[in-house]
């Protein structure tokens, strides 16, 4: 099953679970934990783009 994380600032700690889960990293420069409420544009072309990759 596809996987995403998204985030804005990058964690060390996510971005080593997220790939030992084997899901793909989205950055977000400069949004938060609210990335999606906080610029859903860029949110939304992200998403279309991950999905359209698979």
């Amino acid at each position: 099953m596809p996987a995403v994380l998204v985030h804005g600032v990058p964690e060390t700690t996510e971005i080593c679970a997220a790939a030992q889960a084997g899901a793909h990293t989205a950055t977000l420069d400069g949004l938060g934990h609210w990335w999606m409420l906080q610029n859903p544009a860029a949110a939304a072309a992200m998403l279309e783009e991950f999905w359209a990759e698979r």
